[in-house]
């Protein structure tokens, strides 16, 4: 019988047109949230002859059901916990496993919060917040990040500290966010250390953070290979009046026997959101990839938006999106986006149309 009321409740609460968080299914202790996020686009990009090929696809775009739930522990502690996977809308794919979205459970009090297990680094947590058209094809991780960055790590430990007046500190710890092997073994080698310090106060927003990933694999010829990444990001953003502005600035270096010297570039991008006749948004966004150790390898990224909010937990939009890359560049659209458009060769432009819909609850 309870597993009849708690279906219905999950089902009628999902039918509720308005919902802009989690429902509860069981108070604070189970809700379920998500979102779908569906998108029709036309995108041309180029073959390993250099041709152009334009196409018009469906998307699903980090589509996703989560449960998640926090209680009272006793001394002030508070248990928390979430699980959550991916929706593959177009297609219905069923090879990923249930919570490879995330999985984490924590506890919360007077100290801040700590939680382990699987989710987003803190460095991707607090800078997706500054991404004004993540998860569709204008994503600034299509530049940012270099495909290494923004990642949800493995056997991850994160800790928040509690708000001290504007500023937030942020800490993860992974001992393998990424599983290798050398010689037939796995190793905890592969280690990823993060920080962020965070400000808001009013109108004003600002974050800088680093990022260290260690590599330890197998190279060709058998013998160990190690291999350093490591990120840093200043973000800031201001809301004034109709205006939301963003500006952000990556330094990515790269370092080891395996070390790859397209890695050590700067990034830099800036956004604004201009709302216009109420619930509508004017979005402009311009990211450059400077040329890396490498040369020639640059790219520049424009983005042109609307987005209209239906309510407070549905919108539409309009986007086109144009990365143009230098000779020897690969730029392409796919951060965030279910679907990747990216050239066969070096130094040709990818441009999208997309006109997407978002619902969540």
């Amino acid at each position: 019988m309870n597993k009849k009321i708690i279906a219905m409740a999950v089902s009628t609460a999902l039918a509720m047109p308005g919902l802009v968080s989690a429902v509860e299914v069981a108070g604070k202790a189970l809700q379920v949230y998500g979102q779908v996020h569906m998108s029709v686009d036309s995108a041309t990009n180029h073959d390993a002859s250099g041709n152009s090929v334009s196409k018009l696809n469906m998307s699903s775009n980090s589509s996703r059901l989560g449960f998640k739930g926090n209680g009272a522990l006793g001394g002030g502690l508070s248990g928390f916990y979430k699980i959550e996977a991916a929706i593959y809308a177009t297609v219905g794919d069923g090879a990923h496993d249930f919570a490879h979205r995330a999985s984490i459970v924590g506890l919360k009090g007077d100290f801040g919060s700590l939680a382990l297990g699987y989710q987003d680094t803190v460095y991707k947590d607090t800078f997706k917040k500054f991404d004004v058209m993540g998860n569709s094809i204008g994503d600034s991780r299509n530049i940012l990040g270099e495909g290494k960055f923004d990642k949800r790590a493995k056997n991850g430990l994160y800790y928040y500290s509690p708000k001290m007046g504007a500023l937030q500190l942020g800490l993860g710890y992974s001992t393998a966010w990424e599983n290798k092997a050398i010689n037939g073994q796995n190793n905890n080698n592969n280690s990823l250390t993060d920080v962020v310090l965070s400000y808001k106060a009013d109108a004003l927003s600002l974050a800088v953070g680093y990022e260290q990933q260690k590599l330890i694999g197998v190279s060709a010829v058998n013998n160990e290979s190690t291999q350093t990444i490591t990120g840093t990001r200043l973000v800031g953003g201001y809301k004034t009046g109709p205006m939301d502005i963003r500006l952000v600035y990556e330094h990515a270096t790269n370092s080891g026997t395996d070390k790859s010297a397209s890695l050590n570039r700067n990034n830099y991008g800036a956004a604004l959101v201009y709302k216009v006749g109420g619930p509508g948004s004017v979005i402009l966004q311009y990211m450059k990839a400077g040329k890396s150790d490498a040369g020639n390898d640059g790219a520049n990224q424009i983005t042109v938006g609307y987005s209209y909010a239906l309510a407070k937990n549905s919108k539409t939009y309009i986007m086109y999106d144009k990365i143009s890359n230098d000779a020897g560049a690969s730029y392409g659209i796919g951060a965030g986006h279910d679907l990747s458009y990216k050239n066969a060769v070096n130094g040709k432009d990818v441009s999208a149309i997309s006109v997407g819909y978002v619902y969540k609850f």
